[in-house]
C-alpha cells in the first residue's frame, strides 16, 4: 500500500501554482465546489502531468471501491488501531464514494449463460496491490492464493475449484461484454455493462465485480472482452460471434490457445486471455 504524502505543489506555473496533490485528491473525491473546483479543473485542462495524477487517483479509487465494498471498508476503518490524522481524513473523504459504489455495483448487468462453462461466480478476490502492465485494452487475471491474490500467467495451468478474478484495462468505448469459451465449446457470458474510460486514464487494470470458480472441463479456455458503442448491440454481436467460434471449437477446427479474437468487424475492440485447465 502506498504511504500517504503531505500535500505538495505539483506545478509552479502561474495557472497551477496553488494546486496541490491534496487539491486533486479532494476533486477526485467530490469534495470541491464552486471556485475551488473550477480552479483545479482549469489546472487539469492546462497541465498533462496534473491530469495524469488525477487519472491515477481515480483509477486506484475505482479499484479500491470494487475490491473493498462499503461494509468491509467501514469495518476496516473502525478496526484500525490509532490511525493517523491523515489516514482518518482520507477515510472520511472516500467513504461517500465507497457507499455510492456499493449501490452502483448492484446495477451492473452480470449474467451467466445457461449450460455454459464456468458458471459459478463468487465474491471478488481482494487483489490488494497486485498489478499488471500493458497498454489498453487488455484482459488479465488474478488467481486466489490463500487470503491474497497473485497475477496469473496467460496460458497458466489451473484446476477444477481454482478461483480467478478477471481484470480489464478498458478500451475507449462505452459498452463492454465479457464472454468465455471453454475446451468443450461451451459459451458463458460473464458481464455486460456500460463503461466510461477517461481520456488519458491510468493503465491500471479494473477487476470485474465477481470472481469465477473453475469447473472440471479440461483444455484451453479463453475469456474475451468486447467493447462497442451500444450495449445491446455489443452483447448481441459478441454472443453470436462466441457461439460461432464455439461451434468451431467443438468441431476441432479451432484451438483456443492460439485463437485470440472473436469473428467480429473492426467496429468492436477486442482483447482476450486464455488459461489451460488440467485434471
Amino acid at each position: 500500500m502506498k504511504s500517504l504524502q503531505l500535500p505538495t505543489i505539483l506545478d509552479d506555473d502561474d495557472g497551477n501554482a496553488r494546486v496541490s496533490r491534496f487539491d486533486v485528491e479532494r476533486l477526485a473525491c467530490g469534495e470541491l465546489t464552486g471556485d475551488d473546483e473550477a480552479r483545479v479543473r482549469r489546472a487539469l485542462e492546462n497541465d498533462a502531468a496534473l491530469r495524469a495524477v488525477y487519472n491515477e487517483i481515480v483509477a486506484e479509487d475505482a479499484a479500491f471501491r470494487i475490491t473493498s465494498p462499503a461494509p468491509a471498508f467501514v469495518a476496516r476503518v473502525e478496526a484500525a488501531r490509532a490511525p493517523s490524522l491523515w489516514a482518518r481524513a482520507i477515510a472520511l473523504l472516500r467513504l461517500p464514494q465507497a457507499l455510492a459504489a456499493a449501490g452502483a455495483a448492484a446495477a451492473l448487468v452480470i449474467a451467466v449463460s445457461i449450460g455454459g462453462g464456468d458458471a459459478t461466480v463468487v465474491d471478488p478476490i481482494d487483489v490488494g496491490s497486485a498489478r499488471t502492465k500493458g497498454a489498453a485494452p487488455r484482459v488479465a487475471f488474478f488467481v486466489k492464493s490463500g487470503a491474497t491474490a497473485r497475477a496469473g500467467v496467460p496460458g497458466e495451468a489451473l484446476r477444477k475449484g481454482d478461483q480467478i478474478q478477471l481484470a480489464l484495462t478498458d478500451a475507449d468505448k462505452t459498452a463492454l461484454v465479457v464472454v468465455g469459451i471453454d475446451g468443450a465449446g461451451q459459451v458463458s457470458v460473464y458481464a455486460a455493462m456500460p463503461v466510461h474510460t477517461a481520456k488519458g486514464a491510468s493503465a491500471a487494470p479494473r477487476p470485474l465485480p465477481q470472481a469465477l470458480v473453475l469447473d472440471g472441463t479440461v483444455g484451453a479456455e479463453r475469456f474475451f472482452a468486447v467493447y462497442g458503442d451500444d450495449l445491446a448491440a455489443t452483447e448481441a454481436k459478441a454472443s453470436a460471434a462466441a457461439a460461432a467460434l464455439a461451434k468451431a471449437v467443438r468441431a476441432g477446427d479451432v484451438d483456443l490457445a492460439v485463437t485470440s479474437r472473436l469473428p467480429l468487424d473492426a467496429a468492436f475492440v477486442q482483447a482476450s486471455v486464455h488459461i489451460t485447465k488440467v485434471p
